[in-house]
């Protein structure tokens, strides 16, 4: 912290939110940010503690992120940005689970400058203890890791999700960071570099999202979760727009122009077909 606040450089750093109990003082972190800490990585894995710190083993209780949370906000206010993310699909991962993640990213968006990375799907990896415990993996089949290992040893999941799971994992993060305050440096030739604190910028996509969730709104502000049918209907209107905003581009041209390889990955995304039935 020394050299950074000598040489007035901007870093980012990564910790837990039961650090926050003893190690990250409120004195502690003020000082982090007078040397230029920037952003902090702090991942609740889920919003309740069961998956949380029985799946990955977090240990961290609600308590700990509610003192994070409080220590940050005392300590550095909107000065700091908190990148922040969870997961979903745990085995044994329950509806009133994944509601309560919600309700606990929106916590944290309302409380302090946070940008969140989605829920990121469960992924499990061959021979690790979890996967000993999935009964959905088949055991000794060549063929099926052939197939369904994804090259960093991951086994992917994604032909087995919901349009409910993407819908945590794409609209809600786009819905929150909907409020993070990004920074502009001023001039980054200059020591210590000043920054501009910008207010909220809607990401691409939230004008057709933000609408959407009008109802989750108001479900987190009365606590009201009966017949909770948003997440799977609010993705097929995500998607729907997504396949509609290439086509418009394929109509108008500003598509085509773009190098084949990118139109490709754009399509294969949206999934849609060019002409000829190219991806």
């Amino acid at each position: 912290m020394e050299y950074t606040g000598e040489k007035g450089l901007l870093w980012a750093a990564s910790g837990r939110c039961n650090y926050f109990r003893t190690a990250y003082t409120p004195q502690l972190l003020a000082r982090m940010k007078e040397s230029g800490l920037i952003q902090l990585g702090l991942s609740i894995e889920s919003g309740c503690e069961r998956p949380r710190n029985e799946v990955p083993r977090k240990q961290v209780t609600d308590e700990d992120i509610h003192n994070t949370i409080q220590t940050i906000r005392a300590a550095a206010g909107d000065t700091v940005i908190v990148n922040s993310g969870a997961m979903q699909d745990f085995p044994g991962e329950t509806a009133k689970d994944k509601i309560r993640t919600i309700i606990r990213i929106n916590r944290l968006s309302r409380n302090l400058n946070a940008q969140f990375s989605g829920a990121q799907p469960y992924r499990n990896y061959p021979y690790t203890e979890l996967s000993e415990k999935d009964v959905t993996i088949p055991r000794g089949s060549l063929e099926f890791y052939l197939k369904n290992v994804a090259p960093g040893g991951a086994v992917l999941t994604e032909g087995k999700r919901s349009w409910s799971s993407l819908f945590h994992e794409f609209p809600l993060s786009l819905y929150f960071n909907s409020r993070t305050r990004l920074f502009r440096a001023r001039n980054v030739a200059a020591r210590p570099i000043q920054c501009d604190i910008l207010p909220p910028k809607y990401p691409s996509g939230y004008r057709i999202v933000g609408p959407l969730f009008r109802t989750i709104r108001l479900r987190l502000r009365f606590n009201i979760w009966g017949l909770f049918m948003g997440p799977p209907v609010i993705y097929a209107l995500f998607l729907l727009w997504k396949k509609a905003r290439i086509l418009y581009f394929d109509t108008r041209g500003k598509f085509q122009r773009l190098p084949g390889k990118i139109r490709r990955v754009v399509r294969a995304r949206a999934g849609v077909r060019g002409k000829g039935g190219e991806k």
